[in-house]
């Protein structure tokens, strides 16, 4: 092969870089060869190295000694922002649905692709979620394939957090039962290196708090394990092959996409800040949750709070609600941000971001200094 790529405009695309070497670093040595001794003299010549591991394209590739000094690029790809989704889908999709869409399967062009084949977002993915040999009814296991085969820690972690919904690194470790040292942090690293988990810490402490927690990064995944496995039996008999839709209820629904744009609004809380009018002013940001101390107090959490250098503490709720909050609902939620106990000297600002709006009547109370719309903020 290598007298084809010696001259003229030319590119070698190897992808799955882990298995074509088979998490060894003995092609590396190899490409290492033929790269200093023929390749390199083609000045249009690219060379491209892909890899869905994380770990091993950063200690075998990047950090090799073998491509010291010979990489121009590193790229580490991220996914469709939500106007990018937007924007992928098409004009002919809302931008509430495009945002669902976000939430459903997260911003992975290949799983958008499969969210207009349909007269919705949510028929498109009914059908290929819920009918027999569907694309993401069997995309979880082609993940461990592809990803993370290596390893059979990841699936159990992955598993774990699933049920869980969070869980600190010791009760990770207890689950595993393993220590939770040296091992178990290139695992966890790997995942989130990989989008799949995402470790957090309450805005006000460090990133070492033994209040540190991981959960599912990955919305595909979380989409999985809600919505997708408990019904795998029944999907895969063709149980919901003539009414999809019917797989899962509206409220089921609305829940995890709850869960899932509390997620994005403080994986993105730069954007929030820059909605609300004080990304200029430096802050920390983040979710906050004590911990119970006992049967009658078991903490509580707020979805998202900064923090602020001018002295003041913005409180936000997220919620993804079909019909606009209610009177009590608002109430309830106002109720929690009390619970919360600004420092000397701060004012509290109160922020409902809800998608489905609120009831008039909460728009006449002062329980709340805004209410915004995310569909305003991210797109």
């Amino acid at each position: 092969m290598t007298e084809y790529l010696v001259d003229g405009t030319k590119a070698l695309y190897l992808e799955e870089f882990q298995w074509l070497s088979g998490y060894s670093h003995e092609l590396i040595s190899e490409i290492k060869y033929f790269w200093d001794n023929y390749w390199r003299k083609n000045k249009d010549f690219t060379l491209i190295l892909c890899g869905s591991s994380p770990s091993f394209m950063i200690s075998e590739v990047v950090k090799s000694k073998a491509m010291h000094n010979r990489a121009l690029h590193e790229f580490h790809v991220q996914p469709f922002s939500a106007k990018e989704t937007h924007e992928f889908l098409g004009a002919a999709i809302s931008r509430e649905q495009a945002l669902d869409a976000l939430l459903f399967v997260g911003g992975i062009p290949e799983y958008l692709k499969y969210l207009q084949q349909e007269s919705s977002v949510y028929l498109s993915l009914a059908r290929n979620a819920f009918t027999p040999n569907s694309f993401f009814s069997g995309e979880y296991e082609r993940i461990f394939v592809s990803s993370l085969e290596s390893n059979p820690h990841y699936r159990k972690i992955i598993a774990f957090l699933a049920r869980k919904r969070n869980a600190t690194r010791n009760e990770i470790a207890g689950h595993l039962g393993i220590a939770s040292g040296g091992n178990l942090t290139e695992v966890l690293n790997d995942l989130d290196l990989c989008g799949f988990v995402r470790r957090y810490t309450p805005f006000d402490k460090n990133h070492t708090s033994l209040l540190a927690r991981y959960e599912i990064g990955d919305p595909y995944l979380q989409l999985y394990h809600r919505v997708i496995e408990p019904r795998l039996s029944d999907i895969q008999q063709g149980r919901y092959t003539k009414d999809p839709l019917g797989a899962f209820s509206i409220q089921q629904m609305e829940q995890w996409l709850g869960y899932s744009l509390e997620r994005y609004c403080r994986n993105n809380a730069h954007i929030v800040a820059q909605y609300l009018g004080f990304s200029d002013v430096h802050y920390q940001a983040g979710a906050f949750f004590s911990r119970g101390t006992a049967k009658s107090d078991r903490g509580f959490q707020i979805d998202l709070v900064y923090k602020r250098a001018d002295r003041v503490i913005t409180l936000c709720e997220v919620r993804h609600n079909s019909t606009p909050i209610s009177i009590s609902e608002a109430r309830k939620i106002n109720e929690s941000f009390a619970c919360y106990t600004a420092p000397p000297g701060h004012t509290i600002q109160k922020v409902l971001i809800a998608k489905g709006g609120v009831q008039p009547k909460v728009s006449d109370t002062m329980l709340f200094d805004k209410v915004v719309d995310p569909l305003d903020i991210f797109l």
